[in-house]
């Protein structure tokens, strides 16, 4: 929500399955992020932020790690971001 311009963006989520996984998708028309942005962006105490402290990404991939789910991100500068979480399908019993 920060990415996004007041009054100029959207977010839209999506959840599919895919074989034994639960893919939501969580994607903005915000300013998008770079190359580095994208490879760094689960890193503690990286942030591009001017009051960030950069612990907000690393703590869910951490929390997404422990439950066995997977962060993954898809951007470009001027053009949004789409953040994915994979979670293994639980059984229907």
């Amino acid at each position: 929500m920060q990415a996004i311009s007041p009054g100029a963006g959207c977010i839209e989520i999506s959840a599919t399955v895919q074989d034994a996984q639960v893919i939501i998708g969580i994607k903005d028309t915000g300013c998008g992020m770079s190359d580095e942005d994208q490879r760094r962006f689960c890193e503690p105490f990286y942030t591009n932020k001017y009051d960030g402290i950069g612990l907000g990404m690393s703590v869910a991939f951490q929390i997404m790690h422990d439950y066995d789910g997977e962060i993954g991100v898809e951007s470009a500068l001027g053009h949004g971001t789409t953040v994915f979480l994979s979670f293994a399908k639980i059984a229907e019993q």
